[in-house]
């Protein structure tokens, strides 16, 4: 027996075979019943009819009302799911709630631990904030290091200025007065300022990458190829891209709903806890922030593989081997920045 599949987004109904204009009345007719909407339950685009037209033409009308009102057992199912989806979709939103805030489990719960940890990650976080602001005001104080390597590394050091500030001053907070909540709006700027600063990071790294690329092979071409208005557009792509993304994914995950618990089991608030809070059919928010994270990381380490490879094969063609480290010496940091960061990714 042929079938017709009702596609949506958390199944499909099974039934036997329907003309296509009976069933969308019928689904339709359903659907104002239960209260919801048309447009937003069943979709007429998502509607697929999977029938071999040289048996049972999809364009069937009313000559076929007889075999729709045979087939009552399949109308019957067809109203049953829909009265079962909408007495989940009421539990769901019965039971789901915007929470006020979260509490951060953190790194451990141990009271011994606590001061040890919050003396341990206040050294680091002054540490941080010294060393980047020095590599800015040392840049920017020297005439001679205004270049545009030099420019994409004092946009990595603000960077990291902010990316530290993120995290490490509520976590400090939370050590300290052992209040480990955070408000949901806290929460979802943590999120957002965390991937749109980890995006941009991507970006930068890239950008340096293809810097170090032009600055080796094709050295008399560099005043060009690397002019101010090129490295500068260059570090602006990297922070739109980096806004953009991240705008994005903390939309789609702020934009679910909550129930249950408000524990996340983390010392801040990172995407993966928070879809563990959250309740209903999240699987196609799932796969759309793994596609979005993946694509941002991939893209740019695609760039520095490119740049990279380029690299090693100018640097393979200089005969002396004093010559060779010389060459390499200049990209080395970068390369040891690029491994750590998406080693650690």
């Amino acid at each position: 027996m042929e079938v017709l599949f009702f596609q949506k987004p958390s199944g499909c109904i099974v039934a036997p075979l329907l003309a296509l204009d009976e069933v969308v009345s019928l689904l339709k007719g359903q659907v104002w019943n239960l209260g919801l909407s048309w447009s937003h339950s069943f979709c007429e685009s998502s509607l697929r009819i999977y029938a071999q037209e040289s048996h049972y033409p999809a364009s069937a009308h009313k000559s076929d009302a007889p075999f729709l009102k045979q087939d009552a057992s399949a109308t019957s199912y067809v109203v049953s799911f829909l009265s079962r989806m909408h007495t989940k979709k009421e539990y769901i939103l019965q039971n789901s709630t915007t929470p006020t805030k979260f509490i951060l489990v953190g790194l451990s719960d141990e009271p011994h631990l606590q001061s040890i940890f919050f003396s341990s990650f206040l050294g680091i976080y002054v540490i941080t904030l010294s060393g980047n602001l020095l590599i800015i005001l040392l840049t920017l104080a020297d005439p001679t290091l205004h270049t545009p390597m030099y420019f994409f590394l004092r946009n990595l050091a603000f960077l990291e200025i902010c990316f530290t500030s993120v995290t490490i001053p509520k976590m400090l907070d939370n050590l300290y007065s052992g209040n480990k909540s955070i408000s949901f709006m806290g929460c979802a700027l943590q999120t957002y300022f965390s991937f749109f600063l980890g995006g941009t990071e991507c970006f930068l790294l890239a950008s340096m990458a293809y810097d170090r690329y032009v600055a080796i092979c094709k050295p008399l071409h560099y005043p060009v190829l690397m002019g101010q208005r090129v490295y500068a557009s260059l570090a602006l792509a990297s922070w739109l891209n980096g806004f953009f993304m991240s705008f994005v994914l903390t939309s789609m995950v702020f934009r679910m709903p909550f129930c249950g618990s408000n524990v996340i089991n983390h010392f801040f608030c990172d995407i993966p806890p928070l879809l563990k809070l959250a309740c209903g059919n999240i699987s196609m928010t799932e796969i759309a922030v793994f596609v979005v994270a993946v694509l941002y990381v991939t893209l740019p380490f695609i760039l520095i593989l490119i740049s990279y490879s380029g690299i090693i094969v100018a640097i393979l063609k200089i005969s002396s081997s004093e010559g060779r480290k010389k060459t390499f010496s200049t990209c080395s940091s970068h390369l040891i920045v690029v491994t750590l960061f998406f080693g650690s990714s």
